[in-house]
């Protein structure tokens, strides 16, 4: 990859002004970034190609995805494009844009069904497609409308029953554990797939088990993850990919909760300010429920509302409008009467959450913002 950089920047030097080199020569760049060498320096390298591209080149699609901050215009270049049509949605989701990321993820679901039906797409396109709408509607407080989207698995062309089932777990997991519905997420079923592709399942019912303290049940499902969490590694190296050396993020989250539950709080804590600390190291997926939101949740639950809404101003920076955060940070500016404070984040709940909206904590932002 380095040896295929170097020669593409060769290739640039000897032909600035050709866009499919410069784009490729980008790509190159980028492709070195997401494989953790000298990250930034060669993002900044790439946009410093593709800018002056764009400009010259407004209809470019590789240039456009490349440099994916040109979202909208993305997905007018390439409308008939599954993928051009969702690119965007990455975007949109790591700025708390709930709606262009439905719109986007709506077209390009669409898009990707059709396309499967006449066999040029595979059914990836699809579930990718509703991994994020699922999470902008519960983000933006559509819960009906989010379990939509879990049911529609069944029905998404050209993929197995595996995949079919894989991907339903994983959505009803994080779907559960997102709303706070913690009998839901301990009863969830586990798949019928691959133990590796149990994590999800698994996570979600030691979390749930754990937040209603049910301490044997919780045990279980913290082994049964660890398991699952061994076999997906080893499954990763033997693919030839890097895996961490550190614990991973869903199974120290899991055993967070249920050191919690055991009364072991400055364990649990401690084990929750670690998993955010790797987590934003790393970066990773935008669709995800942050560790650190976690631990927002946590020092609440230790009644240290002041600790809670540091962390969950920290979660807002890095995951603009997420429901629970703004949820969680108006609550906790209230307990520690900082009424504007708390005026402040139930207005920009509201905000975000369209008229039909139906997950019944609009109802007490809705009150706090009437005692305005």
């Amino acid at each position: 990859m380095k040896a295929y950089s170097a020669s593409m920047d060769s290739f640039h030097q000897q032909m600035p002004d050709d866009v499919e080199v410069g784009a490729f020569t980008a790509l190159a760049l980028v492709a070195l970034a997401e494989n953790d060498v000298d990250s930034l320096a060669n993002q900044k390298k790439a946009i410093a190609i593709l800018n002056p591209l764009f400009e010259t080149y407004p209809d470019h699609p590789g240039v456009a995805h490349y440099l994916i901050h040109a979202a909208r215009r993305y997905a007018e270049i390439a409308p008939d494009s599954p993928h051009a049509l969702h690119m965007p949605s990455h975007i949109f989701v790591r700025l708390g844009l709930w709606q262009d990321s439905i719109n986007s993820n709506i077209a390009s679901a669409a898009s990707a069904a059709r396309l499967a039906e006449l066999h040029k797409a595979e059914s990836h396109y699809q579930t990718h497609a509703m991994d994020y709408l699922n999470y902008s509607y519960v983000q933006s407080g559509q819960e009906a409308k989010a379990r939509e989207v879990i049911a529609e698995m069944d029905r998404v062309v050209g993929a197995d029953e595996e995949t079919k089932a894989q991907h339903r777990s994983y959505l009803a997991a994080r779907t559960a554990l997102d709303l706070h519905r913690w009998k839901e997420a301990a009863n969830l079923p586990v798949p019928s797939v691959r133990v590796d592709q149990q994590d999800s399942a698994h996570w979600a019912k030691a979390i749930g088990a754990a937040r209603t303290g049910d301490l044997a049940a919780a045990q279980a499902e913290v082994a049964a993850l660890a398991k699952s969490v061994e076999e997906r590694e080893a499954r990763a190296r033997q693919s030839g990919y890097e895996v961490s050396t550190e614990k991973a993020t869903d199974l120290r989250e899991a055993e967070a909760w249920l050191a919690y539950a055991q009364g072991k709080t400055d364990v649990a804590l401690a084990e929750l300010r670690a998993a955010a600390a790797h987590q934003e190291k790393n970066g990773g997926e935008s669709v995800i429920i942050p560790a650190r939101e976690m631990l927002a949740d946590m020092l609440t639950e230790a009644k240290r509302p002041a600790d809670a809404l540091a962390e969950y101003r920290i979660v807002l920076n890095n995951a603009p409008n997420r429901f629970d955060a703004l949820l969680g940070a108006g609550r906790a500016a209230q307990a520690i009467g900082d009424t504007a404070g708390a005026q402040t984040f139930y207005a920009k709940f509201e905000q975000v959450c369209p008229k039909g909206a139906d997950r019944p904590e609009l109802a007490e932002a809705k009150t706090v913002l009437v005692e305005k």
